[in-house]
């Protein structure tokens, strides 16, 4: 580390302009990096610790608060979804209401139970212990959800991180800077930065990942293939009924499992789409798959005034009950038949 008033001899670097990692306190000292524009070494300088002011002992208000969580920095909070609405450029075209990411073969039709909303969930004699299950997606400044625009390749990983992160607890991670093109102050680089240090994620090559180009369906099953895939997962030949898969596919073992594992299927034409763009509804619906969540539709029946909802996915959209899941913390006993049972 170059220390403050040393300089540094000569090595062919060309450094940015410094930022700042932490703001220096009154009881601490903070510090700053800078980064070669040429290589991508980094160089930290420490930052001396505040002198206290007799005149207002606390400048700029109370030195290392967390934010109020009613009233979260501009920019979005750290890990989530940005507010401003996905850009619309590079929408999928217009295809079949089946969202791709099904099983195949048809669900054995369920019976109405008694609020008449089918498929409730029966309460086994033994349930498990109650888990929370925090809401892990977010809507637009609307109050849309957007099923239809297609997900970056950063809220991906995001997502993907929030929810291993609920299976899993957060960990202790190292701070990475693997890609050049993720800000540091973005509020995708800290997932980013865990997914790539956990080997879910991968960048595109040169150290950069493109974190607002769409992710393709092909990327969004290797990404959860990594992170939420058995060690020996079920295979199956990807070129089998997938015309549009050749084995040499760059994600072919990955695709092998998401297939083999039931996870993603192809469309009402026989095709995969391995290079279409996943869109948020697809990768909600996938995930709570992948995690066997679904809403209880007896409790949405029950308190219809208490759930998040979206205008744009109504009851009766394909993908309502995956959405309605990931938007609504709750507390659930997990069925022997898949079924979620929910509490308040």
């Amino acid at each position: 580390m170059t220390r403050r008033g040393e300089e540094t001899a000569p090595t062919g670097h060309v450094f940015g302009e410094w930022q700042t990692d932490l703001e220096p306190t009154l009881e601490a000292e903070g510090s700053r990096h800078r980064n070669c524009t040429v290589c991508g070494a980094e160089e930290t300088e420490t930052l001396p610790q505040l002198e206290p002011d007799p005149q207002n002992p606390t400048p700029g208000g109370e030195q290392g608060k967390e934010p109020d969580p009613q009233n979260p920095t501009p920019g979005g909070e750290q890990g989530k979804e940005p507010d401003p609405q996905i850009p619309t450029s590079g929408n999928t075209p217009d295809r079949k209401p089946d969202p791709g990411t099904s099983a195949p073969g048809k669900e054995p039709e369920k019976k109405p139970d008694e609020t008449g909303e089918p498929g409730a969930p029966e309460l086994p004699d033994d349930p498990e212990p109650v888990a929370h299950h925090a809401a892990w997606i977010q809507g637009l400044p609307d109050g849309t959800f957007g099923p239809e625009q297609p997900m970056s390749r950063a809220e991906a990983a995001v997502l993907v991180d929030r929810l291993l992160s609920q299976q899993e607890g957060d960990g202790e991670h190292v701070a990475w800077r693997l890609f050049l093109d993720v800000p540091r102050e973005s509020w995708y680089a800290p997932a980013v930065d865990r997914m790539a240090e956990l080997g879910v994620i991968q960048g595109v090559g040169q150290r950069r990942f493109e974190p607002e180009r769409n992710v393709t369906r092909a990327e969004f099953a290797a990404m959860v293939v990594r992170a939420f895939a058995p060690e020996e997962a079920s295979q199956e030949d990807v070129a089998g009924g997938f015309p549009d898969l050749p084995q040499d596919h760059w994600a072919a073992e990955e695709l092998k499992s998401v297939i083999g594992l039931g996870w993603f299927a192809g469309d009402g034409d026989g095709l995969f789409r391995p290079e279409a763009p996943m869109t948020r509804a697809e990768g909600v619906q996938a995930l709570c798959r992948i995690l066997n969540r679904e809403t209880d539709l007896r409790y949405a029946a029950q308190h219809p005034d208490t759930l998040r909802a979206f205008p744009d996915v109504p009851k009766g959209h394909w993908a309502w009950n995956a959405v309605t899941e990931a938007a609504n913390d709750h507390c659930t006993m997990q069925t022997t038949d898949s079924g979620e049972i929910w509490s308040q």
